[in-house]
Parts: C-alpha cells; sequence; structure tokens
C-alpha cells in the first residue's frame, strides 16, 4: 500500500511538472533559460552546499555517491515546493512578480549492503519571461507594441546509485532523462498601420545524460571529515522544432531544416565538509562548467565559463533524541556566488545570496519538515539591463520510514 501510494504521488508529480513554470526572469529568454541549481531541502537553507555531505537525515541529490549514507532500515520520500519574490528594476523603473510551484519529488532507499539509489524528478532549466518593447515604423514618427513571451523549460528524470567497493569510500552515477519543450512568441496586435501576427517557435528537447560523484568519509577524533567530487561530460540535446505564424484568421507550419541546438557543458565540482554526528556539520563547495565551448547567434551576447561558491552550516543543540522545542530544531545558514555563462553588452549576469533555515523534526526524527529562506540578486542595471531583487522562501518534507524491519515474535 505504501508503494501505490508513492506511485501515484509520483506521477501525479511528473504530469503536473511538465506543464510548470518556475521563473518570470527576463533573462531566460536565452539558450535553454535559467539552469536551476540542484540540492534539496537541508541544502536549500546552506547555500546549495553539500557535494561532501552524506544522505543520512535526507536524502542529498548534489553527489549521486551520497546516497550510500542511508541506512538499511529508512526509505526516504523528498517533496519540495517553493514561493518567490522578485523585483525587476531598471535605471527608471521597477515592477514586483510573485511564482509559486512545485519543485521536486524524490524517493531513496538501500538496496544492499554496498548499494544504494534514489529516483525523481526535478526542474533542470526554465524559461518565463514576459517582454514589450516599443517599435517605430521605418520612415515615420508612429510607433507599434512589440511583445515577447516564452514559458516551459527542461526536467530531469533520474535514477541515482551508489556503490560502496570498500570502507569509507562510495562511488555513484545519475543516469538521466532530459526532457521538455520551450516556446517562444512574438506579438505584435492590430493597429491602423500593421496587421497583427502571431510567430511561435516551439522546441522540443531530450536526451539521456550521465553524471558521476564519489565520497570519502573518515574519522580524526570526535570529527567527521568528509571530501566529494562530481563530474558530467558535455552533452547535445536532441532537439524537433515547430513554428507557426498566425496572420489574421490564417496559420501556417514550418519545420525549419537549420535551427539552433542546444549542448550542457562539461561539468567539474569539489566539496569539503566537517561534522560532529547529531551536532553539527559545515561545508564549502566550488563547481566548474565549461560554457566557453559554447557559442550563441546573437552578436550582444558572449558566453564565458561557470563558477559557483557555496558554504554551509547545520547546528542542533540537542543532546538527547527525545528533547523537545527549540532545543530540538536545526539551524542552518549558508550563501553563494554565482558567476553566470552569460554576458551581456560586456556586463556579466552574476548572482549572490544568503540563505538559512530550520529543519523541525517530526515523528522521533524519522521526518522533518524543512523550511529554507534566501534573499539575493542576480543582473545588473548597467547597459538598460534588468536587476533582479528576490526573496525565496523553500519548504521540504523528509518522509523516512522504517520498511525492512524483522519483526520477531516471542
Amino acid at each position: 500500500m505504501k508503494l501505490k501510494y508513492l506511485i501515484v504521488l509520483f506521477l501525479s508529480a511528473i504530469s503536473y511538472t511538465l506543464y510548470s513554470q518556475i521563473t518570470s526572469s527576463p533573462y531566460s529568454i536565452f539558450g535553454i533559460g535559467n539552469i536551476e541549481t540542484g540540492g534539496f531541502g537541508a541544502n536549500a537553507a546552506m547555500g546549495g552546499t553539500g557535494i561532501a555531505f552524506k544522505s543520512s537525515g535526507s536524502l542529498n541529490n548534489l553527489n549521486p555517491a551520497s546516497y550510500g549514507g542511508i541506512d538499511s532500515l529508512s526509505v526516504f520520500f523528498e517533496l519540495g515546493i517553493f514561493g518567490k519574490t522578485t523585483i525587476y528594476k531598471t535605471a527608471t523603473e521597477s515592477q514586483n512578480r510573485f511564482d509559486a510551484n512545485l519543485k521536486y519529488l524524490a524517493a531513496g532507499f538501500r538496496v544492499t549492503r554496498w548499494w544504494a539509489g534514489s529516483f525523481g524528478i526535478i526542474p533542470f532549466s526554465s524559461v518565463g519571461y514576459s517582454i514589450n518593447t516599443t517599435n517605430i515604423y521605418e520612415g515615420t514618427i508612429y510607433s507599434f507594441e512589440r511583445q515577447y513571451t516564452g514559458k516551459g523549460g527542461i526536467n530531469k528524470f533520474y535514477i541515482g546509485n551508489s556503490l560502496k567497493p570498500f570502507k569509507n569510500f562510495f562511488m555513484g552515477f545519475h543516469a538521466s532523462y532530459l526532457f521538455g519543450s520551450i516556446i517562444n512568441n512574438e506579438i505584435v496586435d492590430a493597429t491602423e498601420n500593421i496587421n497583427a501576427y502571431k510567430i511561435t517557435q516551439t522546441q522540443y528537447l531530450n536526451n539521456f545524460y550521465l553524471d558521476y560523484g564519489i565520497q570519502y568519509q573518515f574519522n580524526l577524533g570526535k570529527l567527521n571529515y568528509g571530501i566529494g567530487l562530481t563530474y558530467s561530460n558535455q552533452r547535445k540535446l536532441k532537439t524537433d522544432n515547430i513554428v507557426e505564424v498566425a496572420f489574421g484568421i490564417d496559420t501556417i507550419s514550418i519545420e525549419p531544416e537549420n535551427f539552433k541546438t542546444f549542448f550542457l557543458p562539461e561539468s567539474y565540482g569539489i566539496g569539503i565538509s566537517v561534522e560532529k554526528e547529531n551536532r553539527f556539520r559545515v561545508g564549502l563547495d566550488y563547481t566548474f562548467s565549461r560554457w566557453s565551448a559554447m557559442s550563441f547567434s546573437n552578436p550582444l551576447l558572449e558566453v564565458k565559463d561557470n563558477e559557483r561558491i557555496s558554504v554551509g552550516m547545520e547546528y542542533t543543540p540537542r543532546q538527547r533524541r527525545n528533547e523537545t522545542g527549540i532545543k530540538a530544531l536545526y539551524y542552518r545558514i549558508g550563501g553563494f556566488y554565482n558567476s553566470s555563462y552569460l554576458e551581456i553588452e560586456n556586463q556579466p549576469i552574476d548572482s549572490k545570496a544568503i540563505t538559512f533555515g530550520l529543519g523541525i523534526p517530526l515523528r522521533q526524527d524519522l521526518s522533518m519538515i524543512n523550511l529554507s529562506f534566501e534573499l539575493g540578486d542576480l543582473g545588473t542595471t548597467q547597459k538598460g539591463l534588468i536587476r533582479e531583487f528576490y526573496g525565496l522562501l523553500h519548504v521540504n518534507i523528509t518522509l523516512r520510514d522504517l520498511w525492512f524491519m524483522k519483526r520477531k515474535i516471542k
């Protein structure tokens, strides 16, 4: 019955996620949209840090090797939702926007003593923008409005595996299927001097994708130390493209032969951690993505390598399992700096944020509600560009159940 409920919930989440939109950023107009950062509830409150963390009290998808930390009795279910308020500012104007949606659904469990795994669906990239421009009729002083809109993105269904070839060493990989569609519209309403038209470009993207990771954990005195490494190679996305031109009551569909293709960059990551079990843990991550090997046709857009650095800490004052009140909570704080792969008119579209949150234990530590808050900004107002100031609330529910206990009857 537990497995049946899980499957129903999982399929419902997939059908909802396929058509969901989780951003309103104008910068999602480029490429495959905004690349979503990984990490579940606990990681989000620590700046998205976790390459060297084990999956112990909750799942950690930042390194597939981490699933080796799942104990032999536990099965984890992870559900994440978010709400985000953003202020978009130019040099002269500002506008507010609120977005909320389901973020991910995942499960994890141990298969054998040396093999643990996870599967789930998470967003890989997101597109969602609406931009209005004012244009002048050639040779006149009259103007008209043109609107550009976009929605969609890429989803990632993954199956993760972690193997333990020898003591304290774990190696793992995610076998993923990337799929989704991106819809871009150009719309002009009818005026006295121009007829209405709408151009819709729909791109269907998919392919299989692999990423790898290792972790090594060791003890020195009363502290546990960890180091983690991740890697993913460059991958081309398969694309099918359709262009529809609506002019008046007529619509023409075109399947262009020459259309832009998309590649995912080669990426590396390294993380270190220090932990005192059931009291605190601290982590530091660095990731590098080789976007400079890609190219875009826009002459105003340059692509550079992407670097991200994050740090996070978790602490609980509890000393006994049956602690209650504020002493039972897990307190988390962190932050990150991300040098974006986008550079528009020599202006980098970098982002940075501080994060903090709480872990609220349920059912004698078997489950937990994780709350995380993120305050950050992205972009710049230089060269007529847009700067985004945002506040994000992320709510994660970690359900942990004991499925493999052998009951003895005397």
